[in-house]
């Protein structure tokens, strides 16, 4: 007997060390009976490694049968996990039986989503007017009985995309989410939608066209799936398209697959041989953990594969004198890797070095936090040796996208830059801060948008960057490793002089300079130097993401400025009027009459320690118009948390109280206020404060952690 058991636990070990040693070599990309094998050699491995020690100690004294006891606790437990994960792994992920809601349950989720969409989107109907969205709720409602669970969760797909909002989505990021997907990285080049990367079974599939699924044409199949996953631009959805063509339920709900879980595709070979397979979707955890985990082959490309990469780096080439900073994610690392202090490493990296050009890398960047962009802006402009025409370039594709097309709006808008490659996926100007709507009946997840964001001086501008320079990205530069932007800017002749903008007019300088309101928190100011004459957009406050300040050239009979679509003309003042610019932005007309001398902004005057005076400006002249100024929001919580850093407490609470007057709906500001009122030891406003952010966004787990700790500290008390 004991023989047996020890000959059971080496084959246990034997069974353990070579399917986890296969699995950990194949686990880059888990999908195929070989890897599937492995894992299940392991998995059995170690239930008999653990179960036979298990069996041999038990017969030993009580120490034994102690020991033994959760050596076979832990055998079984293994066995349970592993049968979970081949029967149904939803069982794990949802910590029980996975929901299996009744039509009228379904029902109930969809009310609530659409309600919850009306109540936490800044601007639903912007793009789809409302008889449209309800109509489309109650289409579905009426379909439910008729249908089966992935075509009920595919029309709550095509619901959350109808505002035409890129951050309005399924919680991609939630496992529960359930889809299956072609297990094939696909990617839409100028030449055709290619196969850059595929399971190991199915590596010759990599450089094949796909050109229909089952019985419909590629280009087809994906127009039809704008419906499910919405993009905000066309270049954002090639980006978009190639995942929502992968999605199973989704092509099988549009009839274009006839079985969500096994699809036939057809492809061309390079000769134009074309050829049918018929795949077997995977699940959509480790079609994540391969897109977004690990990787192998064809990561070389610095654009079209999404390997993980440092948030950002630089390096110099051509012997130093081009500085590359690759801007990957916009999310700051902090500790002794922040952002800043990168920032500072990089400005004295090219002033002490022989760097002429620098060319910033958008390409890979999906978004993260926006704040970083004005951080960029200022170390360009302070380093000032690419402050000049031919000397800094950026980098764009359709994957530039949220805080990346934030960053290059900024950079369109205060530098003279040369943009090479794609559109990028969104404007400047969009809505963004998902909030994860999650249904009480079917327990799956949505990001809807909670706010307006902008990154430019002009709201409505929401047309996205273009390349002064395109570059096609073809399947050939893709096989052979080539970065043709990179190429491209290198190969260019480095300007050696200094070639200034055109002169204008003496006397029409002296017209045009001085100071105008462009809006009642925004200045434009033409200044005149020996560089020209320049417009300057400014809020006065840190850090904003609302400025401009470009070169004024004669373009013909007009005035044209460094920023493509930006016209001013100057209008002289009759009838008592003051003079007057008129400011053509991208297609909105901004009229901006020359300020009076003792003219200020809000921001000024709080700046120069006329709080009172500041917040009275912002109720008079802000609050009609805070509907249509979200960015005010944002401006004033930085401000008034930049007080709190300085101890000013009352002052930041001043603040706080006149965001909660201009924004009410808005959870971040109460929850501001409330940390505010708990630093002032104000502890019974400070839980008012918090609980009112709390009914906005019940999913404010700061708010609910401050909750607990003031109830903790002594509940009803304003401390003195």
């Amino acid at each position: 007997m004991r023989r047996s058991i020890r000959i059971i636990t080496l084959v246990g070990l034997a069974a353990l060390v070579v399917g986890a040693a296969g699995a950990w070599l194949l686990h880059a990309q888990p999908f195929g009976p070989v890897f599937d094998a492995f894992a299940i050699a392991a998995w059995l491995g170690l239930v008999l490694a653990l179960a036979g020690p298990a069996a041999l100690v038990a017969r030993r004294a009580a120490w034994g049968a102690a020991a033994g006891s959760l050596l076979a606790v832990a055998a079984v437990a293994v066995l349970l996990l592993g049968v979970i994960v081949l029967v149904d792994s939803e069982i794990l992920i949802y910590r029980g039986l996975p929901p299996s809601p009744t039509a009228g349950e379904w029902v109930a989720d969809l009310d609530t989503l659409a309600a919850r969409m009306r109540e936490i989107h800044p601007a639903l109907f912007e793009h789809v007017d409302e008889a449209t969205f309800d109509a489309a709720v109650r289409e579905l409602a009426a379909e439910i009985p008729r249908l089966g669970e992935d075509d009920i969760l595919a029309g709550f797909a095509r619901i959350v995309a109808l505002p035409r909002d890129a951050h309005c989505l399924p919680n991609v990021m939630s496992f529960n989410l359930d889809w299956h997907l072609i297990p094939l990285a696909l990617w839409q080049f100028d030449d055709g939608l290619y196969v850059t990367n595929a399971p190991r079974e199915r590596r010759g599939l990599v450089g094949c066209r796909l050109v229909a699924i089952e019985e419909t044409p590629v280009a087809e199949a994906m127009e039809r799936m704008r419906r499910y996953f919405t993009a905000e631009t066309d270049a954002g959805w090639l980006e978009r398209g190639p995942l929502a063509l992968s999605v199973g339920e989704w092509l099988a709900a549009e009839g274009i697959a006839r079985d969500a879980r096994r699809i036939e595709l057809t492809f061309e070979r390079a000769g134009g041989e074309r050829f049918a397979e018929r795949l077997r979707t995977v699940h959509y955890l480790p079609c994540i953990y391969w897109s977004t985990i690990r990787r192998v082959e064809n990561d070389a490309h610095p654009v079209v594969t999404n390997e993980r990469r440092d948030n950002y780096a630089f390096e110099s080439l051509e012997g130093g004198k081009t500085v590359l900073f690759r801007f990957n994610a916009a999310v700051d690392l902090g500790g002794d890797r922040s952002f800043a202090g990168f920032l500072d490493s990089l400005a004295v990296f090219v002033r002490e070095g022989p760097a002429e050009r620098l060319v910033i890398d958008l390409r890979s960047n999906g978004g993260g936090n926006g704040n970083l962009a004005s951080l960029i802006v200022d170390c360009v402009t302070g380093i000032g040796k690419f402050e000049r025409p031919g000397r800094l370039y950026v980098l764009i594709s359709r994957r530039s996208f949220s805080a990346a097309a934030m960053t290059a709006s900024m950079l369109r808008y205060n530098t003279q830059a040369i943009f090479v490659g794609e559109t990028t996926a969104q404007g400047p100007d969009f809505f963004s801060s998902p909030a994860i709507v999650r249904l009480p009946e079917c327990r799956r997840a949505f990001f809807v948008s909670t706010r307006a964001t902008l990154a430019t001086p002009v709201r409505g501008d929401r047309a996205p960057i273009e390349p002064d320079i395109p570059v096609r990205c073809t399947w050939a530069d893709f096989a052979a490793g080539r970065d043709a932007a990179i190429d491209l800017i290198l190969g260019r002749d480095m300007p050696r002089v200094r070639s200034g903008p055109p002169e204008l007019d003496a006397a029409l300088i002296r017209r045009l300079v001085g100071r105008y309101r462009f809006s009642p928190w925004q200045s434009l100011d033409m200044e005149h130097d020996e560089g020209g004459l320049r417009l300057r957009i400014d809020d006065a406050i840190e850090g904003s993401l609302c400025r401009a300040r470009t070169d004024v050239v004669p373009v013909g009979d007009e005035l044209g400025t460094g920023i493509p679509g930006v016209f001013i003309r100057f209008v002289d003042g009759v009838d008592g009027k003051p003079d007057s610019l008129l400011v053509d932005w991208r297609g909105h007309v901004i009229v901006a009459p020359r300020a009076p001398a003792d003219w200020s902004l809000p921001m000024e005057l709080v700046a120069a320690g006329r709080v009172e005076e500041g917040i009275d400006l912002f109720r008079r002249d802000i609050a009609p118009i805070a509907d249509k100024t979200p960015q005010i929001e944002r401006m004033l919580n930085n401000l008034g948390y930049r007080f709190m850093r300085n101890e000013r407490l009352d002052d930041a609470i001043a603040v706080f109280e006149l965001n909660t007057e201009l924004y009410p709906r808005s959870a971040n500001a109460w929850d501001s206020l409330g940390e505010g009122c708990m630093e002032a030891g104000r502890t019974k406003d400070a839980i008012r404060f918090y609980e009112k952010s709390l009914d906005l966004n019940p999913d404010n787990a700061n708010a609910k952690r401050m909750l607990e700790r003031l109830r903790g500290s002594g509940e009803g008390r304003n401390d003195p």
